[in-house]
């Protein structure tokens, strides 16, 4: 029914993990100020079920729900940063190393 399932709990942080296919992902039943991180949660109905609950942070999760597919944005934006990273030095190294071998030593 619940991949993951918080009830009357406080202060907790839930860390890679996963729960797929179930009901809800997380489901934090009168749960409050818990850290849910980097968890995979797909397939479920609903990803984050809240009842009751206020003060959770939900961080860098994966989820899918017959509601659609989302990652959250500061895990979405961490991702594209390394790989404009990557590809700027892969696109300097090569062009140093075109312009090194075209160039011509005087004479």
């Amino acid at each position: 029914m619940n991949g993951i399932h918080l009830q009357l709990s406080h202060y907790n942080t839930i860390i890679f993990n996963t729960a797929n296919g179930n009901r809800n992902g997380t489901f934090l039943d009168g749960s409050n100020n818990n850290k849910i991180i980097n968890n995979i949660l797909l397939g479920n109905l609903v990803c984050y079920n809240k009842t009751g609950s206020v003060g959770n942070i939900f961080e860098g999760n994966i989820c899918s729900s017959t509601g659609g597919f989302t990652i959250d944005l500061a895990l979405t934006s961490m991702v594209l940063l390394i790989f404009v990273i990557i590809e700027s030095t892969v696109i300097g190294a090569v062009a140093a190393w075109y312009f090194l071998k075209r160039r011509k030593p005087k004479t």
